[in-house]
């Protein structure tokens, strides 16, 4: 179970997007979502909680929105403070373009 603890993945099937999964980061297991509150457009707070009753870890998780990957088509642009957009040479992957990346 190697840096299974800190990992976040999203699992296709049939074509739809299934909910990240987070992993407790004392003992590996799946941690569930005990609330989750909206801070700003861009910034959602979420409670975590260990599955793995005799770990008993609790936790607060912050994501962010940080860039835009698509701008909305101007008629629908209803905010003008999008976060920016990601650079060109950052939409494929580290697979896509040959280069490892060092995520922890």
């Amino acid at each position: 179970m190697a840096n299974q603890h800190a990992k976040s993945q999203v699992i296709k099937r049939g074509g739809l997007a299934m909910r990240a999964q987070n992993y407790c980061p004392n003992c590996g297991a799946v941690c569930f979502v005990s609330n989750s509150y909206q801070i700003s457009k861009v910034t959602r707070e979420t409670w975590l909680r260990c599955s793995d009753e005799r770990c008993g870890w609790s936790g607060v998780q912050t994501s962010e929105i940080t860039r835009t990957v698509t701008l909305p088509h101007p008629a629908n642009v209803q905010n003008d403070n999008l976060p920016p957009p990601l650079e060109k040479e950052k939409l494929l992957s580290p697979r896509q373009t040959n280069e490892s990346t060092e995520l922890f």
